[in-house]
């Protein structure tokens, strides 16, 4: 596929995944072809894309907004994200990897937004397109609790502190202990805020008191 050219067939499960992403970035000279082809995307990344995002997210926004972010991150795929991702990989295999990983950091990107309060960019309407939003179990009656005091508390942050302490706790990793902020979040949040990196660690540290105070006075429901 060397030239947008007029493709006039719509059914697109047999083309590869970097095929599909080159039909889509066509969005302006064929839309037809680009809407089939993100259909075809959506159904195959679909679960991979919930599942990261539930996994990552879920705990702090909720099912509903977990689906929302799954939709939003969709949508800017079609709506230019397709611009952002270059790759010489023919591998199938590891392709399917570096998309899981790009589609994740748009996830990522958009929910950091939404932290420091800044307005979604202009997506193509959810209504235009059919989403297959499957419904995730319920979670127990003492997880949901436990769910939703945390939701709380984290809404009553500052955004700067939650921005700060979740981009912490996201690069935390059980199995290794305790974890410093890894050099590139460090980076990216004292450049986000103008702050120095000191001042990062300074804020995490008053936050993580503040959430487990704030935590430890409300009563059980």
């Amino acid at each position: 596929m060397q030239e947008p050219a007029k493709v006039q067939e719509t059914d697109f499960t047999e083309e590869s995944d970097a095929d599909l992403l080159t039909l889509i970035s066509w969005r302006e000279e064929d839309g037809e072809a680009a809407r089939a082809a993100w259909r075809e995307f959506y159904d195959r990344y679909f679960k991979l894309l919930a599942y990261i995002c539930m996994k990552r997210f879920a705990s702090q926004i909720g099912d509903q907004g977990v689906n929302d972010l799954v939709n939003d991150t969709s949508l800017r795929v079609f709506d230019g994200g397709t611009d952002t991702f270059k790759t010489d990989e023919t591998d199938p295999e590891k392709l399917r990897h570096l998309i899981g990983a790009w589609l994740s950091q748009i996830a990522l990107n958009i929910f950091r937004a939404r932290l420091r309060g800044e307005k979604r960019l202009p997506l193509v309407q959810v209504e235009e397109f059919e989403f297959p939003i499957e419904e995730s179990p319920p979670l127990s009656g003492e997880r949901a609790e436990q769910c939703e005091q945390l939701k709380e508390v984290l809404e009553d942050l500052k955004p700067r502190e939650r921005d700060i302490l979740l981009a912490r706790c996201a690069n935390y990793h059980r199995s290794k202990g305790k974890q410093q902020f890894e050099s590139h979040v460090l980076e990216r949040l004292a450049k986000d805020w103008r702050i120095t990196k000191d001042n990062v660690r300074q804020i995490y540290s008053r936050t993580m008191r503040k959430v487990e105070e704030q935590l430890s006075q409300r009563p059980a429901r």
